[in-house]
């Protein structure tokens, strides 16, 4: 069952992309009373029509989100679409990320932006999962395919590094890649390995590389 989404995080979003000082500004700027904004607050309920009016120039897919406050392009929806994203958000949905839009961030983070999100899904086995991407190419055949959904776990520091298991790296120079990682002899670097064997492994020097997330499950397509 999905959790109530928190007005006030909503609010805080209008508040922000409209550069709001203060509760009285957001008030005006709805165009109700300071009273009633502060019934939004502590009733977690609030106007979704007034909203959607006054909103013009916001992504409301972005507004009706869990999201960070980020700044994210426009885009549109109908009414009924706007009503069935506050129905059917769950904070629990792991986002499906476009693997050309996500590479090569540069953060060592993967801080994922909405505009780089496909959709999300729930997918009740996978615990503790930040991103899924979709695997491109043949280089870690048969383990992982082309086609097939990887879900994984950012690490935020090396040592967490489960060394000979598959990780998904981005990358200063090649994007998004994903490698079995094993210890190189130089510390500078990591050795990057396919389970495919017509590719040879490659060395990356620790420099060149922005994010690394472990692999921790597959979704596939028969």
């Amino acid at each position: 069952m999905s959790m109530p989404l928190d007005k006030s995080l909503i609010l805080n979003k209008i508040k922000f992309k409209y550069n709001l000082k203060s509760n009285v500004e957001l008030a005006n700027f709805l165009d109700i009373g300071p009273t009633t904004l502060s019934s939004w607050y502590s009733r977690n309920s609030i106007d979704y029509d007034r909203i959607f009016s006054k909103c013009v120039g916001i992504n409301l897919e972005w507004l009706l989100s869990g999201a960070e406050i980020i700044e994210v392009p426009e885009i549109k929806l109908s009414k009924e679409e706007k009503y069935k994203a506050i129905e059917t958000y769950n904070p629990k949905a792991i986002p499906l990320v476009n693997i050309q839009a996500f590479a090569g961030i540069g953060s060592t983070s993967f801080s994922i932006e909405e505009k780089n999100i496909q959709s999300r899904y729930i997918v009740p086995d996978f615990d503790n999962v930040d991103f899924m991407i979709r695997v491109k190419g043949n280089s870690m055949a048969p383990k992982y395919n082309s086609g097939d959904v990887v879900a994984c776990r950012i690490l935020r520091e090396h040592k967490f590094i489960q060394w000979n298991k598959t990780h998904v790296l981005s990358t200063k120079d090649q994007g998004m890649i994903v490698k079995r990682l094993k210890k190189c002899a130089e510390t500078d670097r990591v050795t990057a390995v396919s389970d495919n064997k017509d590719y040879d492994p490659f060395d990356i020097p620790w420099a060149e590389i922005d994010g690394v997330a472990l692999v921790i499950g597959v979704i596939r397509l028969e």
